[in-house]
């Protein structure tokens, strides 16, 4: 993992799919970054904020990693840093 992970950023804090409802209504993405059963983390401006994963955007985010876990980002624009993960990943991340 380059420094600052995978999209040149030191994450704050992360998540991970363990803490994710088995639930095919949540975009797995947001699964990934998930810090308790109804909320993931997303980092903007060097800040963090923890949001309802029902409430979160899958078009206006991006999955980040770091190694120790994931977090959301703004979407970046750029497809070619984009982790893609769909839900037979959750659970099972491998970070």
């Amino acid at each position: 993992m380059p420094k600052g992970g995978s999209h040149g950023i030191d994450l704050l804090e992360t998540g991970d799919s363990s803490h994710a409802p088995a639930s095919e209504d949540i975009e797995a993405k947001i699964a990934m970054a998930a810090v308790s059963e109804t909320d993931a983390v997303i980092q903007e401006d060097g800040k963090i904020s923890y949001l309802p994963m029902e409430n979160i955007d899958p078009d206006k985010v991006e999955l980040a990693c770091d190694g120790k876990g994931f977090a959301l980002i703004p979407d970046d624009g750029d497809s070619t840093n984009d982790i893609i993960v769909d839900h037979s990943d959750l659970n099972n991340s491998g970070v």
